[in-house]
């Protein structure tokens, strides 16, 4: 129904949480849209040992914004090479909460707190075989040991 009005509570995000916990890739998300939108907004919710492939949005062009409602994360910006360029601190309680990456930049997060809890909006519509480009420096998701390796190396990096 499109004129119904939805709402982000506490019931959701810990709703969210529970479902990353018992993910195998230690994340969730909630759709607020509905498929085919131009525009989607979701609920995401990490785990600290969560490993977000990098990746960008280039074709087609869209531009992602996340905001963090709960926890700590760092936002990682990469160059074509994977060498981190950037990062930026995302605090729910801090002094930067959100977070605006053009179309074309490489991007990741590392969940600092125990868990994190976003409200991300990306230009749709969503469309699985152009929503993400994924660079060959970064394991893929699926690859556990290897995705758990580059974490940890990322981590290393930026302590």
């Amino acid at each position: 129904m499109k004129d119904k009005l939805k709402v982000l509570d506490k019931a959701l995000m810990d709703g969210i949480l529970e479902m990353a916990q018992g993910s195998q890739k230690k994340r969730a998300m909630y759709s607020f849209h509905e498929q085919g939108e131009s525009l989607q907004r979701m609920l995401y919710a990490g785990l600290k040992e969560t490993y977000v492939r990098p990746h960008q949005h280039q074709a087609p062009v869209k531009l992602e914004v996340y905001l963090i409602i709960r926890g700590q994360a760092l936002l990682l910006v990469f160059d074509d090479y994977g060498r981190i360029r950037e990062t930026i601190r995302l605090e729910a309680e801090g002094p930067v909460h959100m977070a605006e990456i053009p179309a074309g930049v490489w991007h990741s997060l590392v969940i600092e707190s125990e868990a994190a809890v976003f409200y991300e909006i990306i230009d749709g519509p969503y469309d699985p075989f152009t929503f993400k480009t994924f660079p060959e420096w970064a394991p893929e998701e699926d690859d556990e040991a290897g995705g758990r390796e580059y974490l940890q190396k990322l981590k290393q990096q930026l302590s």
